[in-house]
């Protein structure tokens, strides 16, 4: 699948996903009406290709691929033409599709955050190499999202604060709260931290409005600009030596004030924590 959508010109979109379907040498396990309604290609099908926008032909073509079930997938930046919001709703629902459907996937894209969310191994192309990265091991390192840097952490769904309006996971033994989500008890969930949404203090701060306060122990420090220093922290205590790993970035003006130096432990703070990919 192209970055444009691919749709056979002279029929509607409901034309084009019959006429994929029909074509399955193997039926297609997830139903029809789940991946229409999924994709919000719902109220396109009585429409001809040439009166859809760049989303729509992106959305159309994607449910037409699927539907089409083939043993493999190749699938170039499908969603680049949609919205954010468009984007936050899709993405969960193609995960469970790749899990369901027979094909394998390779999903090629410009955005972490989508690789991340749906992939299970990264392969990375830079400067006419490749390079294959498991993406459980993507919290030892940095990505970048545009400017900002972000770490990726896999937790365990634990259920729903609804008044609140938050979910508990688990992460190495610790609790965090997160926006509320629809989940079954024991998910898997990968959270999405940027390295600028963390603070670092000394102790435990109990009288706060950040919910989420992580003891870590800094793993590295290394000076990014003239003003900005970027550290490696591994969640739990000293003696913890499995934990996984996320990265604050600070001022270094703040890392000398607090005598900040690797071996020290510290709490994070987590003022913004998502489930990816957004």
């Amino acid at each position: 699948l192209l970055q444009s959508g691919f749709l056979l010109p002279h029929l509607t979109v409901g034309e084009n996903l019959r006429f994929s379907q029909k074509r399955a040498l193997v039926p297609c396990a997830i139903p029809k009406e789940d991946v229409v309604d999924t994709l919000g290609v719902g109220d396109l099908l009585g429409c001809m290709p040439s009166q859809l926008s760049g989303g729509q032909v992106q959305r159309a073509s994607l449910a037409m691929l699927l539907l089409k079930n083939p043993r493999l997938l190749l699938l170039d930046e499908p969603l680049s033409a949609l919205d954010h919001r468009s984007r936050s709703a899709i993405i969960p629902a193609l995960k469970a599709f790749f899990k369901t459907v027979r094909s394998q996937v390779i999903y090629v894209s410009h955005s972490p955050s989508e690789l991340v969310a749906l992939g299970d191994v990264l392969w990375k192309i830079e400067q006419n190499a490749v390079c294959q990265l498991p993406l459980s091991g993507l919290n030892d390192v940095p990505m970048m999202d545009g400017e900002r840097r972000f770490s990726i952490v896999d937790t365990v769904y634990q259920g729903s604060e609804s008044e609140a309006g938050l979910s508990r996971v688990l992460i190495d033994g610790q609790t965090l709260r997160i926006p509320e989500i629809q989940a079954q008890i024991g998910d898997v969930l990968r959270l999405h931290i940027y390295a600028d949404d963390i603070s670092l203090f000394k102790t435990h701060v109990k009288e706060t409005s950040v919910l989420n306060q992580l003891p870590v122990v800094i793993t590295s420090i290394q000076k990014i600009s003239r003003t900005r220093c970027l550290l490696g922290l591994r969640l739990g205590s000293l003696g913890a030596i499995d934990g996984q790993c996320v990265f604050a970035e600070i001022s270094n003006y703040s890392c000398e004030r607090l005598a900040l130096s690797v071996g020290t432990e510290v709490v994070a703070a987590l003022k913004g924590v998502r489930l990816t990919p957004f």
